[in-house]
């Protein structure tokens, strides 16, 4: 009877730890990625130039559209935007491919500068976001295959083309590049939230605790 007693009471203890994570902090921020891991497509995702308030309080995220947890960071900012309806979600290219980026050492991810360039053209006709997202679900491997895929976003194809090789794109890409490296970024992903970069992928409570305590120290500043 004893041993019954015993056995009932550490299941009842595993099963109490296992729903509050209170003992197991690893376990928390597996379960708050795999809410955005699992997603096939971001759910969250905006069409257009802009995500969340244009008057809102900046929140930059640099990121590589070959690099898994960007693509993870990308829905957690989306759905934050969504509920938070104070901040404006800002994506800066900073592609892990010596290409078009002379502050890394070797490439990580060749052809990345490639689909940051398509990122920026389709910003030309008001589809910034539709085309991030797109790569970011899809993973095209090729230029043939982002442009089979645009199709999904009713872009005029033939401007597409025509300024993801202009001087316009090329020159706000190496912007994008040159402002991470005064940041003194270097890696993927990256959130900037109040002039605080933060590197490396962290679960969504994560980003929300690090606006919070924003916010909180500039009432302090006001008062």
């Amino acid at each position: 009877v004893l041993f019954v007693v015993v056995l009932f009471a550490f299941i009842g203890f595993v099963s109490y730890t296992s729903v509050s994570l209170v003992f197991s902090p690893q376990q928390k921020v597996q379960k708050s990625f795999d809410e955005f891991i699992k997603m096939d497509k971001n759910k969250y995702a905006v069409s257009g130039n802009v995500m969340g308030n244009p008057n809102g309080d900046k929140i930059y995220v640099y990121s590589d559209f070959m690099c898994p947890f960007c693509r993870v960071t990308n829905i957690m900012v989306s759905k934050f935007a969504h509920e938070e309806k104070r901040v404006l979600i800002i994506h800066e290219n900073y592609p892990l491919d010596t290409e078009c980026n002379k502050y890394i050492p070797h490439t990580v991810h060749p052809g990345a500068c490639t689909l940051a360039r398509y990122a920026l053209a389709a910003k030309k006709q008001n589809k910034y976001w539709d085309m991030a997202n797109l790569i970011f679900d899809e993973h095209p491997t090729s230029e043939a295959e982002i442009l089979r895929l645009s199709e999904k976003i009713n872009i005029d194809i033939a401007k597409l083309v025509e300024d993801v090789g202009s001087t316009e794109v090329q020159n706000e890409l190496l912007a994008q590049i040159d402002s991470a490296y005064k940041r003194g970024i270097f890696g993927t992903p990256t959130i900037v939230i109040d002039d605080i970069p933060y590197t490396s992928a962290m679960p969504y409570y994560r980003i929300k605790t690090l606006y919070s305590q924003a916010l909180k120290r500039h009432k302090r500043a006001q008062r």
